[in-house]
């Protein structure tokens, strides 16, 4: 049987990819791929372990966090 990600991990996987595709309006592509690799691994591996809360605002550009921070 194929793997099926569970709702919640297709969920933390579209916010994912909705923090990625938001770094590459601000050219910041290494947080848009590291948000789109774990979005991957949640979707495609058993027992891959969701980001923490907060995370998905961690890692690459301390600028594009900030941004973030401020318009949501």
């Amino acid at each position: 049987a194929s793997f099926q990600p569970s709702l919640a991990a297709i969920t933390e996987a579209q916010k994912l990819s909705k923090t990625a595709a938001s770094a590459l309006s601000f050219e910041d592509v290494a947080t848009a791929v590291k948000h789109l690799t774990e979005a991957l691994a949640l979707l495609t591996q058993p027992g891959a372990p969701a980001p923490a809360p907060g995370r998905t605002l961690g890692g690459g550009s301390c600028l594009f966090s900030l941004l973030l921070l401020v318009f949501l």
